[in-house]
């Protein structure tokens, strides 16, 4: 069985955070994430979240709109 990919979806996310969180190599303000969507044309969805890092949030979300979507 295949099925094609009829649509993907790229959401960009980033939630403020309370406070400033740091480690010995990284510090947060803000939580990130891009959740993927792609719907098959039999109905089927799958899900992914990706990309971690607040500078590079939309040059990530656009990557994946502008590189892999066409």
């Amino acid at each position: 069985m295949s099925s094609r990919i009829a649509a993907i979806e790229v959401i960009p996310l980033r939630i403020p955070l309370s406070r400033v969180f740091s480690g010995s190599h990284y510090s947060m303000r803000n939580r990130t994430t891009i959740i993927t969507r792609i719907r098959t044309q039999d109905g089927l969805v799958g899900e992914c979240d990706n990309g971690d890092t607040d500078d590079d949030l939309h040059l990530g979300a656009g990557v994946i709109e502008e590189g892999m979507c066409p």
